[in-house]
């Protein structure tokens, strides 16, 4: 009893300086950084980040928290978080932050590997923060909050690209983590979500434009909304969206409809040391406009539809792909990494000619389409 007894109070004493966070920072010491871009300085060979900042001091009664912008430069990533330290009495706490917009040029002449590689070296640094590339002069640009605004702008830039597969299906949101791991795997390409800044009335509003194609590690090009539409399309993550389509002679579409769901399939074939990719979706559709009046209630009016749908959309996926295959030679559809999966002894023997293969393999496409809703009114 007695050896029990000193057991226990030997534990409570070990335990005692044990309690509480040895490296417990508050919350007035530090700056919490919700969002950062990235722009190189060529002149001077300095990194020019910015940093969005939560200022929780000046928290507005009717808007909520505000954000002010911090901007610092060095020679590497980490030494701009350093030099950052200056002119602030706080540390930058980046813990928080939700989205990495980088500078296009940066990304075209020195590649984004380094970046990424960099920050998920950093313990402190959130794997799943949202990369996207700035199609305007500087990342700075798109974390700029217009002073008619309240709140956060990058909280309102993690809410525009999350959402979007979800409500207009125009780019992919991809992940700090998924770009790195992608750019070092059998693919070594990705599409990264564009944005750019706009007017909206009197207002300059952040917008999406699509996607980056990033090859290797540098980007090569651009995808416009409708042609990465067909990239979720392909990659089976499209949840929503409206296409367009006209089954007259009207220079303009006169139908729309609303996608419910999709699932699509990608396999390939292996024959006469020829490769064939196959790429099949079955959409879910409702029909949500008919300028043309059509008699949608109509059983061969409504299969019709469906078939121009299913054309149209087997019509741009083929287009798409041809795009990758002979303008940017980049495989972000994973075709080499298909044959990587299922038979690593044919990708032992096509991956060190795999650049010269990509772009003659051929792509066959079968797409179906259901109207499931024809939402008509009397």
């Amino acid at each position: 009893m007695v050896k029990r007894l000193l057991a226990c109070l030997l534990g409570v004493a070990i335990a005692l300086p044990l309690t509480g966070c040895w490296n417990y920072e508050g919350l007035d010491q530090l700056d919490i950084v919700v969002g950062i871009g990235v722009d190189y300085d060529k002149e001077n060979r300095l990194f020019d980040v910015s940093y969005d900042i939560a200022n929780l001091t000046g928290a507005e009664k009717k808007g909520g928290i505000s954000s002010k912008m911090i901007h610092a430069q060095g020679k590497t990533l980490a030494d701009a978080a350093a030099n950052a330290k200056r002119n602030e009495a706080d540390r930058l706490f980046f813990g928080t932050a939700h989205v990495l917009v980088l500078n296009q040029q940066l990304a075209r002449e020195m590649g984004i590997l380094t970046i990424t590689e960099t920050l998920l070296r950093e313990g402190e640094y959130r794997e799943t923060m949202y990369v996207v590339i700035s199609q305007e002069k500087t990342a700075a640009e798109i974390l700029e909050r217009p002073e008619e605004m309240s709140g956060i702008m990058s909280v309102t830039l993690i809410d525009i690209i999350s959402e979007d597969k979800d409500v207009t299906g125009t780019t992919l949101s991809t992940q700090l983590y998924q770009v790195y791991n992608v750019l070092n795997s059998t693919r070594k390409s990705i599409l990264l979500p564009v944005l750019r800044r706009v007017e909206r009335g009197e207002n300059i509003v952040p917008d999406i434009n699509g996607t980056a194609v990033i090859r290797g590690e540098t980007l090569v090009g651009f995808l416009s909304p409708e042609q990465s539409r067909y990239a979720l399309f392909i990659e089976d993550k499209l949840d929503g969206g409206v296409i367009t389509l006209s089954l007259s002679d009207t220079p303009t579409d006169d139908l729309a409809m609303k996608i419910f769901s999709n699932k699509t399939k990608k396999s390939y074939t292996y024959e006469e040391n020829k490769i064939t990719v196959n790429i099949k979706t079955d959409t879910s559709v409702c029909i949500v406009e008919n300028q043309d009046y059509m008699d949608i209630r109509n059983k061969q009016i409504t299969e019709q539809i469906e078939e121009t749908a299913a054309r149209m959309i087997e019509a741009n996926i083929k287009s798409l792909v041809s795009t990758m295959q002979h303008e940017f030679n980049a495989d972000v559809f994973g075709f080499g990494e298909m044959i990587y999966r299922k038979d690593q002894k044919l990708w032992n023997q096509l991956s060190p000619s795999w650049d010269e293969i990509y772009p003659t393999v051929e792509v066959e496409v079968s797409a179906k389409v259901e109207v499931m809703n024809t939402a008509f009114t009397k």
